[in-house]
């Protein structure tokens, strides 16, 4: 871990792997950054002051490990009906051998009822015990797990927990969900265009969206990224022509595009980036600046992020001033997974994620999770499934990252989305290897189908018994 020391520069830093947020953060002078951020747009003279086993990394897996050794202990079906039938067959057992002849013994009249002779009594305790032999009994839960273990690995669904985690999910009264790249794509995209003024149309958008692009070519961003998406989808031709080109890292960029055309046409400045920067660059009007600021404010006070840009056609002019907005992507099965969950009836959905408070209220009521928990580190979500698994809310937690590592290892059925994180499938119970949220309502109806099935086999075998 370190802190970016004075003059050490500016510049975007992902923090995905601890915090869970989708965009990198703008980064400066005396911020402290965890092990393992990465900056996407620049350096930054950082000094380190937690190395080696003090760092943020180090404590996950401390956590990870701790969470294993501390797991609490969910007894199952089999296991709390095995110990009190073998107890009953061998107290049957006992009466047959010595309690009958010494009962026929106090009272000789039941003596002349064959069976209830003193003699041949150790053989008929024998033939009890072997009568009552658990043979249907061994056999009827191993046949019924395997055959739920098969029937998922054929969906994709990877069952490394074995039988102990297809009965813990079956006795699950609570699902929990990491956020992003779990019930998100973890990738930002375009969702709006606002201009200064009101709003200009689908060219005015195309104009903004083109110049944007251009300056935003060559660039890393995950927001660069989803401004050249949007470009594409909007069947966009990207000016290949960028003049004077100058990138500020953790604030903007500034060119002038030849948005019209390679050759001939006359070039466009544009300043795109960080409001405050946007401002700095063009003279603008103190009513755009308050429209810009606003705007802004309230965008990321309702969940969003967002880039300023401005477009100076001709030198003497008014700039024209926009804001694109941005948000994570919500997955396309996610709606109807959390649906199906919700169904179901007598289970409790709960989102807990490490982005701020008002992205997680925004995707909560998108995704119809009234309980959901912000702004959450590792060793915090570790801490709210222990407090449930301990007030008997026996929990599966679904994540896909090394920050949700400790939460999968301490929740009854750890679920990974994916293949993404060697940590996150290290700590989970089960692998969804096709990231398909739909295979959850799947496995927890095979789940408790299993247990079903299992009560029904040694029901059976007793009786046939």
């Amino acid at each position: 871990d370190g802190v970016i020391v004075e003059n050490g520069g500016e510049a975007f830093v992902s923090l995905e792997h601890v915090t869970g947020e989708a965009e990198p953060r703008s980064c400066g002078p005396g911020e402290a950054l965890p092990a393992g951020a990465r900056t996407v747009d620049g350096a930054l003279k950082v000094r380190a002051t937690e190395v080696g086993a003090e760092s943020t990394i180090s404590r996950i897996v401390r956590l990870v490990t701790e969470a294993q050794n501390n797991r609490p202990r969910l007894q199952g079906f089999i296991d709390r009906f095995g110990k009190t039938y073998s107890q009953a067959v061998l107290l049957i057992g006992f009466l047959l051998a010595f309690g009958i002849p010494l009962v026929t013994s106090v009272v000789p009249a039941l003596a002349a009822i064959p069976f209830l002779g003193s003699g041949g009594s150790f053989h008929r305790a024998l033939g009890f015990l072997v009568a009552a032999s658990p043979c249907a009994l061994v056999l009827g839960a191993p046949v019924a797990y395997l055959g739920a273990i098969s029937a998922c690995s054929r969906r994709g669904v990877l069952v490394k927990g074995g039988a102990r985690a297809i009965e813990a999910a079956a006795a699950a009264r609570r699902v929990a969900f990491d956020k992003t790249g779990t019930l998100t794509s973890g990738q930002p995209a375009v969702t709006d265009i606002r201009h200064f003024g009101g709003n200009a149309g689908r060219l005015a958008d195309d104009w903004v969206v083109t110049a944007a692009a251009a300056l935003e070519r060559n660039a890393v961003h995950p927001v660069a990224k989803a401004i050249l998406a949007q470009a594409a989808e909007r069947k966009l031709a990207i000016a290949e022509r960028v003049d004077g080109f100058e990138a500020v890292p953790g604030k903007g960029l500034t060119g002038r595009v030849h948005i019209f055309g390679r050759h001939g046409a006359p070039s466009q400045l544009v300043v795109l980036g960080r409001y405050e920067y946007v401002t700095a660059g063009l003279t603008l009007s103190r009513e755009e600046e308050i429209w810009l600021r606003e705007e802004t404010l309230y965008a990321v006070d309702s969940g969003q992020s967002t880039v300023a840009v401005a477009i100076q056609g001709v030198e003497g002019k008014r700039p024209h001033v926009s804001l694109i907005l941005f948000e994570d992507t919500v997955r396309p099965d996610a709606l109807e997974a959390v649906g199906k969950l919700a169904a179901k009836g007598g289970t409790q959905l709960s989102m807990v994620t490490g982005d701020h408070r008002p992205v997680a209220r925004r995707f909560s009521k998108k995704l119809n999770i009234v309980d959901y928990y912000a702004d959450l580190k590792p060793e915090d979500k570790l801490a709210l499934i222990n407090k449930w698994n301990e007030g008997g809310d026996w929990t599966v937690m679904v994540g896909d990252g090394i920050n949700d590592a400790p939460a999968l290892v301490a929740a009854a059925t750890g679920i990974s989305m994916g293949l993404g994180s060697a940590t996150a499938v290290e700590a989970s119970d089960v692998i969804l290897t096709r990231g398909h949220l739909n295979d959850i309502p799947f496995f927890l109806r095979k789940a408790k189908a299993t247990q079903r099935i299992v009560k029904q086999n040694i029901f059976l075998g007793l009786a046939v018994m």
